[in-house]
């Protein structure tokens, strides 16, 4: 797997979208056009800046992703909320939900993965490839709402139950249980709420993602 940026909002000292890009400048499209992905992409990548701005909380966000992908669906299970970090600095992001994404390519196919979080929940969640210049959905989620790209393979109810969805009856007793596919959820002891970020905190870039200009940055943001 060749890990191509990674993109994080609303985590610790990260308030705003920050990313880090492992792209080479002359990689302009969504693929190179030799397809050498390796050529494409940088092994080193550097995050400059003063002390305390913020760049270890880059790697730190990066380590958060990946347990919550591993661990969501176990040990965090224990608990009644989500380890959820986010910036505390600002009244109105505290209470905001935090978004991840990376980008990446495996067997020579771009994807993109990526989730958004609050403290009792994930409440979205989504999968791409990028077959050709156009993003394809191999599924999207919005709490409890699924939607299967045709190119997904297996069972839809299978990728659905993957997520630690509990029996209905919890949610008779008005508890919403909630995890990722990639099991990066766990259950929530609040009713479903609104799937929207607050209007200022909106994760623009990585709801857009998929959908955004063609053209890659290679941008190292603390």
């Amino acid at each position: 797997m060749i890990l191509l940026r990674f993109r994080v909002e609303n985590h610790r000292s990260i308030r705003d979208e920050a990313v880090l890009s492992l792209v080479r400048p002359s990689l302009t499209t969504l693929h190179p056009r030799d397809g050498d992905w390796v050529s494409a992409t940088t092994r080193v990548a550097g995050i400059y800046g003063a002390n305390a701005s913020g760049k270890s909380t880059v790697v730190d966000a990066l380590k958060f992703f990946r347990a919550t992908v591993m661990n969501s669906a176990t040990s965090w299970s224990l608990h009644n909320k989500l380890p959820q970090q986010p910036f505390l600095l600002d009244p109105e992001t505290k209470d905001s939900r935090s978004g991840y994404a990376v980008d990446f390519v495996l067997n020579d196919m771009r994807y993109q993965y990526g989730f958004v979080i609050d403290r009792d929940a994930v409440r979205q969640e989504w999968l791409f490839d990028y077959p050709s210049t156009k993003h394809r959905v191999l599924f999207e989620r919005e709490g409890h709402e699924f939607k299967f790209g045709r190119a997904l393979l297996g069972a839809p109810r299978t990728h659905a139950s993957a997520t630690g969805e509990r029996e209905p009856s919890s949610r008779k007793r008005g508890r919403t249980d909630t995890s990722c596919s990639a099991h990066c959820g766990m259950r929530s002891s609040t009713t479903s709420s609104s799937l929207t970020f607050p209007s200022r905190t909106a994760p623009c870039a990585l709801i857009r993602s998929p959908r955004e200009s063609r053209t890659e940055s290679s941008t190292s943001t603390t």
